[in-house]
């Protein structure tokens, strides 16, 4: 699961940003040492500016399907032609990540894509019932790949991913920096709870 949270109070680290000098430290726009508005630093404005204008440029193009993992709280709808107990069958995955399908049983589904659920949906329905199944996945409501932007940015929340993105483009999704924003990006990454009792074991 990608779930993450972004606390951004500057640009610092950005992947695809213009690397444009900062102020030190004592006179950053809006630095926690110096408590300056950014108003008082010379030129604050249109770097910030600039800044803004080179993210929203490199927005990618809104997408169509998504090849993210899915994950807990996602809800699939799932359809197999000429199977009338598999067809639009809605389920959302539960916190354990494995669903229960009729004729199929207990099926493993976080961390899985769409298409990768459709194999293995398909996998299973061969080995006994149809020899040539058409199965297709849908994604009915995406809840597990969200993002937090919070900080020094136009318009902060939190955002359903559609696809994979850079640290850039999660910037332009809160529309870009405000004139407060710092030399300093914290990316803040949810950990599986898998991989969190396996390092405490």
């Amino acid at each position: 699961m990608i779930l993450a949270l972004l606390f951004v109070p500057g640009l610092a680290g950005c992947a695809g940003a213009p690397r444009q000098p900062f102020p030190p430290a004592s006179a950053s726009a809006g630095s926690a040492a110096s408590g300056a508005p950014a108003a008082s630093v010379p030129g604050a404005t249109e770097r910030v500016n600039a800044l803004n204008r080179e993210l929203l440029a490199r927005m990618p193009a809104p997408q169509e399907e998504s090849d993210l993992p899915l994950g807990a709280g996602d809800l699939v709808e799932i359809s197999v032609f000429q199977v009338p107990e598999l067809e639009k069958v809605k389920i959302r995955i539960p916190q354990g990540g494995t669903i229960t399908l009729p004729l199929l049983g207990a099926l493993p589904a976080a961390g899985l894509t769409p298409g990768t659920l459709e194999t293995a949906i398909r996998g299973r329905l061969q080995e006994k019932y149809v020899h040539d199944p058409q199965v297709t996945v849908f994604v009915a409501e995406q809840k597990s790949q969200r993002i937090s932007v919070i900080g020094a940015v136009r318009s902060g929340g939190v955002f359903t991913l559609s696809g994979r993105l850079r640290l850039a483009d999660a910037l332009a999704l809160a529309g870009g920096l405000t004139e407060e924003a710092g030399p300093t990006v914290y990316v803040i990454r949810r950990v599986p709870a898998d991989l969190v009792a396996l390092e405490r074991g």
